[in-house]
């Protein structure tokens, strides 16, 4: 077996401090994902998987021979293109050593006979202070050649993870990579899955815009490009909480650094639905790749420039103006929605027996029984499912040991299974309430206010103890 000797001119020490950064899990792994984005050959095929115990990367771009391989590990070293969103060549080096202690990377380029194995483990492993260790000067790494059972690409495993694996770290990442690899796979340069789930790129759902472009030098009179639209988006839902989809996506080169921001304009109700995407291109970020460098000069100049163009263009009163145009016929639309699904329940009582408007059922303004029996029989309140899912609502057969034919309704809504719900009225306000497995992010309640409608968690006590809270409380939950 050929064993290559790697002397690199840095310390270990060096390398594993590199991971003390204030990064996020999806940064971390982005990090990884432009790396084999940078070096794509035609269309390349990125997967990550993440384990409780590892995290796996894998692509088929071109891979990296010795020498490649020698400047990956190398600070400040990388293979820049003129596209690059690498930046630079601290990625793989920080990404590494924040997310665990142990690296194992196999590469090959399509001429390679052998692949490449690499292994290395933080020796500081479990020490908080480095300050008295000896590795010093240069590293020696030993590279063994092992067969290749693919063409090319790059395989990395990140194991003796340093953060404990949360609940909702596979949903985060999904989330990131949406926003942040959303021109490229819009583009076809590359396909990216998340634990075998395709990663689908975001898109602002936009009511109106207007599109900006101009240039300004940097320090050494080189031009910098500036474009990109300033809108409305459509994105109601939680416009006013720290959860809202609105904002700036700000790219640099096509990758997106921030989202969500603000610049230019003071944050104000009168702009909660305020988006837009500014792209950069020929300006600098920070090391970890998570903001633009604000005190550069072609940043301060780029500032200047767009808060003058926002004021020619009277986009803050246009963006007001569309706001309340947008607000209004979404008013209009659901006062229409809400009457003509009263007409439909008038109408279906006009049509009943007399028999059947004496039974035993609740005033419609009442609060919910606390005979949990009551859900999923035909008594039942559905009108308020979206016809398109009526051929998914169930009815389930009592089992004491299944939760979701226990609770009753199955409803099939916004993509989460196994959730229920229910009306009821608070301070005269009908809002519709939703059980769900595992809560909405793994919180036990959320609520949106705009929609009139809460998450709670369905896990079997809190639903319980929510609807005698109900019973018990009328005042609150009944006109």
């Amino acid at each position: 077996m050929v064993v290559h000797k790697l002397q690199l001119p840095i310390s270990e020490k060096l390398f594993w401090t590199m991971g003390n950064q204030n990064l996020t899990i999806g940064r971390a792994i982005a990090e990884f994902v432009d790396n084999s984005f940078d070096a794509r050959i035609g269309t390349t095929e990125v997967d990550v998987d993440i384990q409780d115990e590892a995290i796996i990367i894998k692509d088929t771009s071109s891979g990296m021979d010795i020498s490649s391989l020698k400047e990956a590990l190398i600070p400040s070293e990388s293979r820049e293109r003129t596209d690059s969103v690498g930046g630079y060549g601290f990625g793989l080096k920080t990404a590494s050593a924040f997310l665990g202690d142990s690296l194992e990377l196999v590469t090959a380029t399509v001429s390679m006979e052998n692949a490449l194995l690499l292994k290395i483990q933080n020796p500081f492993d479990g020490q908080s202070d480095m300050s008295n260790s000896t590795y010093t000067g240069f590293w020696e790494i030993d590279v063994l050649e092992i067969p290749k059972d693919f063409t090319q690409g790059t395989i990395i495993k990140i194991s003796n993870l340093r953060r404990p694996r949360q609940i909702n770290d596979v949903e985060s990442v999904i989330n990131h990579f949406s926003k942040t690899f959303a021109k490229f796979l819009q583009k076809g340069h590359f396909s990216l899955r998340v634990n075998k789930t395709p990663i689908i790129p975001y898109n602002f759902d936009v009511y109106d815009s207007r599109s900006f472009k101009f240039t300004v030098p940097n320090k050494n009179g080189e031009v910098c490009e500036v474009e990109g639209w300033v809108g409305v988006s459509k994105a109601l839902h939680k416009s006013t909480t720290a959860d809202s989809e609105n904002g700036y996506h700000l790219y640099l080169n096509g990758r997106l650094l921030d989202y969500n921001s603000w610049i230019g304009l003071e944050r104000h109700p009168e702009l909660r639905l305020l988006a837009g995407e500014i792209y950069l291109t020929g300006f600098k970020s920070n090391i970890t790749k998570t903001e633009i460098i604000k005190e550069s000069y072609e940043y301060i100049l780029f500032y200047e420039e767009f808060e003058r163009w926002l004021k020619d263009n009277s986009i803050r009163k246009f963006i007001n103006e569309k706001t309340k145009e947008f607000t209004n016929a979404e008013k209009k639309n659901k006062s229409s929605r809400k009457k003509s699904e009263k007409n439909e329940v008038n109408s279906t009582k006009d049509n009943k027996k007399p028999s059947e408007e004496n039974g035993d059922k609740q005033p419609e303004n009442s609060p919910p029984s606390n005979d949990l029996s009551d859900f999923g029989t035909t008594n039942a309140k559905t009108s308020n499912v979206d016809s398109s899912n009526k051929s998914e609502v169930t009815q389930n057969p009592p089992d004491k040991d299944n939760k979701t034919q226990n609770n009753g309704l199955k409803v099939i809504r916004n993509g989460w299974v196994d959730a229920f719900q229910l009306e009821i009225y608070i301070k005269k306000v009908k809002w519709r309430v939703l059980f769900k497995e595992g809560g909405k992010s793994n919180q036990i309640c959320d609520i949106n206010h705009h929609e009139k409608e809460m998450t709670l968690d369905s896990d079997r006590d809190i639903f319980k103890r929510y609807v005698e809270y109900v019973q018990k409380h009328p005042q609150n939950y009944s006109t």
